[in-house]
């Protein structure tokens, strides 16, 4: 089975994630990040998510139907998947029939359980992992060397544990083979 690592990322921490995940993923993987047409500022963001829009994104010639099982990775911003995702998701959701999230984020009480249904509603179908990496959980300086260092290493050695359960599990997602009707 083949898997495409799918990742949206403003500030690059989540571009960290999706390459410690990549160099730990032991299957066939490919790697794609999703890229804004227009710069984002954080009025930008906020204006996405208050009146519920969806950003445009650069098209690629990724042949996105030739994967079987997809990872996602990207920020969440008011509760709610980074509006670049989203898009590629809207825009590519009949071609995906399984799939994981992650996400490196402040996390508010109950998130998880919003972003479980926003994927579901998002995609037609839920996930077979969603986990998130929570800096609320963090002392401040880890936060800030994360932040700051941009260091991949540091996110992997404060997040070890939660990111290898989330490739194991969608490892074994992945290694499933899918029957459609």
């Amino acid at each position: 089975m083949k898997t495409l690592i799918v990742y949206y990322s403003l500030t690059h921490t989540n571009e960290l994630l999706a390459k410690e995940i990549f160099n730990r993923w032991a299957g066939d993987c490919d790697l794609y990040r999703i890229a804004e047409t227009k710069p984002r500022s954080t009025f930008t963001t906020f204006l996405d998510n208050v009146f519920k829009r969806t950003p445009k994104i650069v098209t690629s010639d990724l042949p996105v139907g030739l994967f079987d099982n997809y990872v996602f990775i990207a920020p969440v911003w008011m509760g709610k998947v980074a509006t670049p995702l989203k898009a590629f998701l809207l825009m590519n959701k009949k071609e995906i029939k399984q799939y994981s999230f992650i996400t490196l984020c402040g996390g508010i009480d109950g998130q998880r359980d919003r972003l479980v249904g926003q994927l579901n509603q998002l995609i037609g179908h839920g996930a077979e992992v969603v986990t998130e990496l929570r800096l609320d959980g963090l002392k401040e300086n880890q936060i800030t060397q994360i932040m700051k260092e941009r260091s991949s290493v540091k996110l992997a050695s404060f997040f070890k544990d939660q990111i290898l359960d989330f490739v194991k599990n969608s490892e074994m997602v992945s290694s499933k083979e899918i029957i459609t009707a």
